[in-house]
């Protein structure tokens, strides 16, 4: 199962996101999305990926915040 993390607060880039969903249920690919909040961290939402047993975790936004989700899940 997938499990996606978009970048929170990306600006100009809500359409772009709406459009990843939206193809995402089209295509009929199961997994969870979530974005990083102040109340939840980028590090929790990867734990809690890994704590669920999802296999792929797909990260949606710009450079520095897939560079963000790639060294997190290299430790």
């Amino acid at each position: 199962m997938y499990y996606y993390l978009f970048e929170p607060n990306a600006n100009g880039k809500d359409l772009i996101f709406a459009r990843v969903k939206n193809l995402i249920t089209l295509h009929g690919i199961n997994g969870e999305s979530a974005t990083p909040s102040p109340n939840q961290s980028l590090e929790d939402l990867i734990t809690r990926a890994a704590d669920k047993g999802y296999n792929t975790i797909v990260a949606i936004g710009g450079d520095r915040f897939i560079t963000a989700v790639a060294k997190l899940l290299a430790k």
